[in-house]
């Protein structure tokens, strides 16, 4: 995204928030971090307890974000469809669409 995208964007952020919002790490919070690249769903182990915690955010009204740096995708080790897809196992996982995700941030390439 380019500065100028990103300053048109700010202008329209709210500037209140009546729920707090949760932002979760990926790989060592809401999954285990197996040491390599997640590049698919089944890859995925669910720390204990935190699917549930997912929802117990989520009931309370919450807004939730998955917070996540993918260096693999700039290393071509994964896709962003890939990454996705994983994303998208979550919330179905969760039981949660992806508009109850109100932001996941990824794709980061450095």
């Amino acid at each position: 995204m380019k500065m100028q995208q990103m300053q048109e964007m700010q202008k329209q952020w709210p500037t209140v928030f009546p729920n707090h919002i949760i932002g979760l790490d990926r790989d060592g919070t809401i999954n285990e971090d197996i040491g390599e690249y997640i590049t698919d769903h089944s890859q995925i182990r669910y720390i204990p307890g935190s699917l549930d915690a997912i929802r117990m955010i989520r009931l309370k009204g919450h807004r939730l974000m998955i917070l996540t740096n993918q260096a693999g995708i700039h290393k071509k080790l994964q896709t962003t469809n890939q990454v996705d897809a994983v994303h998208q196992g979550i919330m179905s996982d969760n039981t949660l669409t992806l508009h109850q995700f109100d932001l996941q941030l990824g794709h980061h390439q450095h």
